[in-house]
C-alpha cells in the first residue's frame, strides 16, 4: 500500500495478487508433524476450507488481468481462491 500511495500520480500502477491455496511443491518436504500443526492452523484461519487449488495458469491469469486493465483503472488488489468441490444437491432424494 505505501509502493502505491508513494507512485500515485506518476503513471505507475502498483497492485498486489493474493493467491489462495495452490498446487505448488510449497509443503512437499514437510514431515507429519509440521503437516499435522499447519493444517488445522490454516482451517482455523480460512486459509484452508475444502481440498480444492489453484493451478499456477489460475494466479497467473489474475496477473494478466491486473496489468492489462486499461488506462484509467487500478486493479490494486485482486484476491484469487480455489472453487470449491462442486457437491451432488442431495435434497431431492
Amino acid at each position: 500500500r505505501a509502493m502505491q500511495m508513494e507512485l500515485e500520480g506518476t503513471g505507475v500502477r502498483v497492485g498486489m495478487v493474493r493467491p489462495g491455496p495452490s498446487s505448488t511443491e510449497q509443503g512437499t518436504d514437510w514431515d507429519e508433524a509440521t503437516v499435522l500443526h499447519i493444517i488445522p492452523a490454516w482451517e482455523r484461519w480460512g486459509l484452508l476450507r475444502h481440498n480444492g487449488a489453484l493451478l499456477p495458469h489460475n494466479v497467473a491469469d489474475a496477473i494478466v488481468a491486473m496489468v492489462s486493465a486499461p488506462k484509467g483503472t487500478h486493479l490494486s488488489l485482486i484476491e484469487v481462491q480455489p472453487e470449491a468441490p462442486v457437491v451432488p444437491d442431495r435434497s431431492h432424494r
